[in-house]
């Protein structure tokens, strides 16, 4: 967005606009946090074998908590990268090393499911 004048200056938002942003942005970060340590917890108690009746991982419930981990800090980073485009040059790296954590856990799952006896 440019201004009127000669110059073509960007318009800068307002005090109001930019702290909405800062809010969203906050508010975004918080509650993917509690869902990312959420999802953490569920997937190491998954791999400890409480509360379920074998004592063995279920491969599927690793995979969904695991989507979920990714998808609690992954939605902040695109939420950074949409309200503050030229601050948020490293998104692709951060998303990418989520993606690796969250593959990582799935395999771990599906490993661990698997290596005595255990069904997939």
């Amino acid at each position: 967005m440019t201004g009127d004048g000669p110059d073509q200056r960007p318009l800068r938002p307002s005090r109001g606009a930019a702290g909405l942003r800062l809010l969203a942005l906050l508010a975004a970060i918080v509650v993917g946090g509690f869902f990312a340590v959420g999802s953490g917890l569920s997937i190491v108690f998954e791999f400890q074998g409480f509360g379920t009746p074998a004592d063995d991982p279920r491969p599927a419930v690793i995979a969904r908590q695991a989507l979920v981990l990714f998808l609690a800090l992954s939605v902040p980073i695109g939420l950074s990268r949409m309200l503050y485009p030229a601050t948020a040059r490293w998104w692709p790296v951060a998303i990418g090393a989520i993606a690796v954590i969250a593959i990582a856990a799935v395999t771990l799952g599906i490993v661990l499911g698997t290596a005595d006896g255990g069904t997939a």
